[in-house]
């Protein structure tokens, strides 16, 4: 199985979502130069972000209620997603990051207190852009789906979420090819950039 590979994905700029993780909702009080501000801030990190995406689709070919077992030999321990999984023969996998830039340009203003205000926006602008491209490819799939008469769950399911450890991310980013999208993880499981997620995605 070869995942679909999608870069230079284009999304609207998620600026009420920006807004929100920087703790400014509708009724709070704003100054126009100081939202001003922040709006220049978000365009200067918007132009490191650079995101891209990989899915595939996992025949399930067990799910006992505790233990999903996928092709591939790839099993995954985990009642929660046996139970989000209970009415799917087969899942997508999906894969989505930032790049590299936005969260090398958070740390140097990070770097030696440079600019805490412009590394705190930026680092919102990576989460929201991020979570806004797999919300992209997720509608995606669910229009793909319709047309065959398949449902795509509404819902994603994220290692390290309930009880789904982080450890089954190193078979998932290789399924995934996560490394063409310039993604790697820690020893510990852990995404590299940060500003990266996986997740599945029930088809039923």
């Amino acid at each position: 199985m070869t995942p679909t590979i999608l870069k230079n994905i284009k999304i609207p700029i998620p600026t009420r979502q920006i807004f929100a993780r920087l703790g400014y909702r509708v009724s709070n009080e704003i100054s126009e130069s100081e939202k001003s501000k922040i709006n220049n801030a978000i365009e200067e990190a918007i132009k490191r972000v650079n995101l891209s995406a990989s899915y595939i689709i996992i025949p399930i070919e067990s799910n006992t209620g505790e233990i999903v077992s996928f092709s591939n030999n790839f099993v995954v321990n985990s009642k929660k997603l046996a139970e989000y999984l209970n009415k799917s023969k087969s899942a997508y996998l999906v894969g989505v990051t930032a790049g590299t830039d936005i969260v090398a340009f958070r740390d140097d203003n990070l770097r030696d207190e440079k600019d805490m205000f412009t590394a705190v926006i930026a680092d919102a602008v990576g989460s929201e852009t991020v979570e806004g491209a797999i919300d992209y490819v997720h509608e995606m799939l669910i229009k793909q789906n319709v047309r065959l008469g398949k449902i795509v769950k509404s819902a994603r399911f994220s290692p390290g979420y309930g009880d789904l450890s982080l450890v089954y991310q190193r078979e998932i980013a290789r399924l995934l090819a996560l490394d063409k999208l310039g993604v790697s993880l820690s020893e510990t499981n852990i995404l590299y950039p940060e500003k990266s997620v996986t997740a599945f995605i029930g088809l039923e």
